[in-house]
């Protein structure tokens, strides 16, 4: 995340999104331009943001975001929970959709994540 003239982005797939504050102080980025980014249809993750599980795990809520030249009603997720997200996708959607290079990243820091927690859980183990 960076901030230019207070308005605070989060960057991703080389390109920056805009975030909002909630009034609890948290930040949330809208969800479609990240799902637009990495070539997910919008249709099938909007279906996803309305399970209760996702809201909860990710902070799904609707936020006034400028976007496209604009203020509009988006839905948003917390920006601390987005890596989060992302590990929950399948990847070969991602392909299918014609973004390997996007796919591949996925893969490799789904793999990345999984061993930092599997060691990280081990760890308080011992």
């Amino acid at each position: 995340m960076k901030t230019q003239d207070s308005t605070v982005t989060f960057n991703f797939s080389d390109r920056n999104f805009p975030t909002v504050a909630r009034a609890d102080g948290t930040m949330v980025v809208a969800v479609k331009p990240i799902c637009e980014a990495i070539g997910l249809a919008w249709d099938g993750q909007w279906e996803k943001t309305l399970n209760d599980n996702m809201r909860k795990r990710f902070g799904v809520c609707l936020e006034k975001v400028f976007h496209g030249g604009q203020m509009r009603e988006m839905v948003c997720m917390r920006v601390d929970r987005v890596y989060a997200y992302l590990n929950s996708l399948n990847p070969d959607s991602i392909r299918s959709a014609g973004n390997e290079a996007t796919a591949d990243w996925i893969e490799q820091k789904q793999a990345e994540w999984a061993d930092l927690m599997s060691r990280r859980l081990l760890m308080k183990q011992d």
